[in-house]
Parts: C-alpha cells; sequence; structure tokens
C-alpha cells in the first residue's frame, strides 16, 4: 500500500483538540476536500442532537495553513444538520450568516422527510470555501 486518504470524513473531536493531527491529515492524507461534521452553529439544535459546539474556524485556519505548506490546495467540506426536531428559523439564519462571514458557500443541500421506517431522519447541508 502506497498511501491512504481519508475520504468519508474524520474524528472533529480529535482534530480541534491536535495541530499535529491536523498536519499530518493535510500534508499526506488527503486527496483536496476533508469533510468533518459539527453538525451546527448554534447551542439549541447542538444541545437536542446531544452536541456540543466547537469551533470550525481554528481547525479552517491550521487545514489551510498546513495544506499550504505541504504545497496542496485543499479544502475544508462542513456538513451541517439542517431542519433537526427543534430548529428554529433564528438558528437557520444564524448558521447562514456564520456559512457567510466564514467564507463557506453552499454546495448541497440534502433534506430527508422522516419515514416510519426510518429510526433516525438524517438533514445535511455541505459547504466548501472557495
Amino acid at each position: 500500500m502506497k498511501k491512504v486518504l481519508i475520504g468519508s470524513g474524520l474524528r472533529y473531536d480529535l482534530a480541534v483538540r491536535s495541530p499535529e493531527y491536523v498536519k499530518e491529515l493535510a500534508q499526506h492524507h488527503v486527496g483536496g476536500y476533508l469533510k468533518i461534521a459539527p453538525e451546527h452553529t448554534e447551542e439549541g439544535p447542538l444541545s437536542k442532537m446531544m452536541s456540543r459546539h466547537r469551533d470550525l474556524r481554528a481547525l479552517q485556519g491550521d487545514v489551510r495553513r498546513f495544506s499550504r505548506e505541504a504545497g496542496k490546495e485543499q479544502y475544508l467540506i462542513p456538513y451541517f444538520i439542517a431542519a433537526h426536531p427543534g430548529t428554529r428559523d433564528e438558528d437557520m439564519l444564524n448558521l447562514a450568516l456564520w456559512l457567510k462571514h466564514n467564507g463557506f458557500r453552499l454546495d448541497q443541500v440534502q433534506t430527508f422527510l422522516p419515514h416510519r421506517w426510518r429510526s433516525r431522519p438524517r438533514c445535511t447541508t455541505r459547504a466548501a470555501t472557495r
């Protein structure tokens, strides 16, 4: 085996705790797009998802810096959950403003409506920096 690339995403909690981990990934294991799932930017929806807020800007800066050092053009792709039960319009507006302020443009929006045979509905929003 010559090279191992991350294809589906990484553990966000490890990445925000370890710049060395992010450096290793950015320099040797990312094929252009690094996917993470912060889920939302607002505390209300995050608490209903049993998750917690994490600062994406620090990770975004690390990925940019380490990619530049490696001479690579790579992008951080965050997935956000949209329309989660209990999410208010204000929460989604704040998420949209956060995306704009931090230089992310929506690439895809995908919403799955809950069905009685599905155990867990998923609604995701994918954004990319350009």
